[in-house]
């Protein structure tokens, strides 16, 4: 879906990825679909409250991997 967003929409509106984040790589998943913005509810739940830190520093792993800079730069890279 959000995909499908970002194809009709693009920056105009910022889209925020929901459900299933739970790591960097589920975040970046998002992110490189379009998503600008992520909620995080259910792993906080279960992982605690270290869980953002987790996810950010996994997530800049993977961004240095890629070679992109910046979260900005990552958003709608997918598509």
């Amino acid at each position: 879906m959000i995909k499908k967003f970002y194809k009709e929409l693009g920056s105009k509106i910022p889209i925020i990825g929901v459900g299933g984040v739970n790591s960097g790589k589920s975040a970046y998943e998002k992110i490189i679909s379009g998503a600008s913005l992520l909620q995080l509810y259910t792993s906080f739940v279960y992982r605690g409250p270290t869980t953002a830190k987790d996810i950010k520093k996994e997530l800049i792993q993977i961004l240095k991997s890629d070679g992109v800079k910046n979260i900005k730069e990552a958003i709608g890279k997918g598509m």
